[in-house]
């Protein structure tokens, strides 16, 4: 009888490990370690031809490749950034992100940092930041957490690189991850 309650106790036991594994928050973004050169990443620029970005080889902090934004602007301030749109989020729901940064070249004020933004009907709404770097001339982990606000109808994961007139800077990216708790089912926030 007793081997029989201990045989019940381990099965049970193992089902709840099991149930535990499978609700386990996943990584929502596509392409997190810039592996795929594709356009799961959208790249942006406050001014065209003053930051650029592309998948690189030349810095990774895990894998074959990265992301690599830049910039060099004797003009004015600029921002330059990897983003990508986070559909499957629902209103009250906490995204947990992060993402690995080694920034080069830093001079007069660039900094950089992650966010999560929340849009509503063509406008940013609100966004939360991780903390702002000057340099970090290691790979740096940047995390934010946000909770998804009534009303957005569009959620986006960004990686910003961030400079006044004559900052220059580089900043790989790599190894980023967003996940959501309490995922109710596949449908779009959209």
């Amino acid at each position: 009888m007793l081997n029989r309650v201990w045989a019940i106790l381990l099965v049970a036991s193992f089902g709840f490990l099991f149930l535990l594994s499978t609700a386990a928050a996943s990584n929502i973004l596509e392409n997190p370690g810039f592996e795929v050169p594709d356009m799961s990443w959208w790249g942006w620029d406050s001014v065209a031809e003053k930051a650029e970005g592309t998948f690189t080889t030349e810095e990774v902090h895990s894998g074959q490749y990265s992301g690599k934004r830049w910039l060099n602007n004797p003009d004015g301030f600029v921002i330059s950034l990897f983003g990508q749109e986070m559909g499957n989020v629902k209103p009250n729901q906490t995204i947990n992100a992060k993402a690995w940064i080694k920034s080069a070249k830093f001079s007069k004020g660039a900094e950089s940092f992650i966010a999560i933004e929340f849009w509503k009907e063509g406008q940013l709404f609100s966004a939360v930041e991780s903390e702002h770097s000057s340099a970090s001339h290691s790979w740096k982990e940047y995390t934010v957490s946000a909770v998804v606000p009534e009303g957005v109808d569009l959620v986006k994961f960004t990686t910003i690189l961030r400079g006044a007139q004559g900052s220059e800077g580089v900043i790989y990216v790599d190894d980023a991850v967003a996940e959501v708790s309490d995922l109710p089912n596949k449908a779009s926030c959209r």
